[in-house]
């Protein structure tokens, strides 16, 4: 089962320590894991190169912030 990511809009939580979280997670399981903030959801693959703050501002991109 694939993990998931809802973060809300008003978090206070960092966008950042989620998607460094989901990135540690997908690593650690070998399976994808999606965050979802601002009606935009992103999958974070096992595999991908990119760091925290480059999916987060791509969810933020999605999302239209």
């Amino acid at each position: 089962m694939t993990k998931r990511f809802d973060v809300a809009t008003d978090s206070p939580v960092h966008l950042d320590d989620v998607t460094y979280e989901a990135l540690e997670e997908a690593r650690a399981s070998g399976e994808p894991v999606t965050v979802a903030y601002g009606g935009a959801e992103i999958v974070v693959k096992p595999d991908t190169k990119d760091g925290p703050s480059a999916i987060t501002g791509r969810l933020l991109d999605a999302a239209g912030r």
